[in-house]
């Protein structure tokens, strides 16, 4: 029988497993690193992504990418789920008795380091943290059981190459190491592959891992999946339609409803439509189109501001005459199904529920400009917003003289409408590829 003296029961309190028991029963602060606290602290880290998690929805992508134990950037395009899997990858890491966090890439711009990154989220997890902790979680990672660090959304930072640049130093760096204690898993567009320091990327070439659509397969067991989940039941041959139809893209897959055979072009700007309407459907103030116009009167402020993930203290400035559209807004944001507020460096961060669903919301103004002949936002002629206005093109069937001002001031923006017209047999396809070849 081992008898402790309150001495000894008072010293191992003040130890790092002692104040983890403390918190769990008495609620207390803690300042130490333990194994049980990263834990949690993953667990937490990932809650603000459970949507993009649902077991029910998952398709298994495994593959090499989840099997393999170093370094990787998921390269792939806008909505293949780059994100999913690398989230896929830190939960299971987890269920193994692993730990990691994912880290917003606001936080890779502030730190000079590794360490410094995760200190700066464990604070923001549980602030009474000593000096250092993200060392001390990294000491308590091992060669087996690293600590998995996911970069969320670097593609959304105001630099992506720079932030890209950085992290992928912070490899280099760790090369040396005798014991590797980390591994970083970033999801990035291909788009910024070419930025990568030369030495960077002979080094590091075989951490680039591609990520495309779904396969057939995958594509028609997430159908069968969603449907399911929505009560449905199709046939095997509706199913490879509807797959066919939207190209086996995961994020389209994941919006449809699959009440008609869809029409891939129309897949995102339906679901912002839906879901506005249910937001509606739960007030007893507002109509679907309270909720349109309050959406639309934010989106137009972004645009004028230049402002993609703008705060909620700022939103309020910018419509602090417009009580009633705040009040919808924060309808929306508590749905969380379009637009999202999440917790970055202790303000509240707008997040589109997809990049995708912010160039439609973008869109969805832009057209209104145009069928309206308000071409004196200059946005319209910004090269960044050249897909917006693109995607604007097909929708607001604009007049030969604006096809023309749009060729001269956003050339770009006319070969993405080139590209969409083709696809969805837009009737003014004709007219952009004479105003493109005439400008060519």
């Amino acid at each position: 029988l081992d008898i402790w003296s309150a001495s000894r029961i008072a010293q191992y309190l003040d130890s790092a497993h002692g104040q983890w028991l403390r918190k769990v029963y008495f609620g207390d602060s803690i300042e130490f690193v333990s194994a049980e606290l990263l834990q949690l602290c993953t667990q937490r880290s990932l809650l603000g992504y459970i949507h993009l998690m649902n077991p029910a929805e998952l398709v298994d992508r495994e593959t090499s990418i989840e099997r393999s134990s170093g370094h990787t950037l998921l390269v792939g395009p806008s909505g293949v789920g780059k994100t999913t899997i690398a989230l896929q990858i830190l939960k299971r890491h987890v269920e193994a008795g692993g730990t990691g966090l994912v880290i917003p890439h606001e936080t890779i711009v502030l730190a000079t380091n590794l360490t410094e990154a995760i200190d700066i989220e464990l604070r923001k997890l549980e602030p009474d943290l000593q000096a250092d902790s993200g060392h001390h979680a990294l000491s308590l990672a091992s060669e087996n059981l690293p600590f998995i660090v996911v970069i969320e959304d670097i593609n959304a930072a105001s630099d992506p190459p720079m932030v890209l640049n950085k992290v992928v130093n912070w490899v280099l760096s760790s090369r040396s190491d005798s014991v590797i204690q980390w591994r970083l898993i970033c999801p990035i567009w291909p788009r910024y592959i070419d930025s990568l320091n030369q030495k960077l990327k002979d080094s590091h070439i075989s951490m680039l891992q591609g990520v495309d659509v779904y396969t057939d397969a995958q594509a028609e067991e997430a159908i069968q999946k969603k449907s399911q989940m929505a009560g449905n039941t199709l046939l095997p041959a509706t199913i490879s339609s509807i797959a066919k139809a939207l190209g086996n893209d995961p994020l389209l897959i994941a919006l449809c409803d699959f009440s008609n055979l869809p029409y891939a072009t129309k897949v995102v700007d339906q679901y912002i439509e839906r879901e506005l309407a249910l937001i509606a459907s739960n007030s007893s103030s507002f109509h679907r189109s309270d909720i349109r116009d309050a959406i639309d009167s934010l989106v137009r402020q972004m645009l004028i501001k230049r402002k993609l993930n703008p705060t909620l203290r700022e939103i309020n400035v910018w419509l602090r005459q417009e009580s009633n559209q705040l009040e919808i807004l924060n309808l929306a944001f508590k749905a969380s199904s379009v637009l999202r507020l999440v917790p970055r460096s202790c303000e509240d961060v707008l997040v589109p529920r997809h990049d995708r669903v912010m160039l439609s919301l973008f869109s969805h103004i832009m057209s209104e400009d145009l069928r309206n002949n308000r071409l004196n936002e200059d946005y319209l002629a910004d090269p960044f917003y050249a897909e917006a206005v693109g995607s604007a093109i097909p929708h607001s069937q604009p007049e030969p003289d604006q096809l023309n001002w749009l060729i001269q001031t956003n050339p770009l923006s006319l070969f993405y409408a080139f590209h969409l017209s083709r696809k969805s047999n837009s009737s003014n396809l004709s007219a952009i590829f004479h105003v493109i070849k005439s400008w060519l």
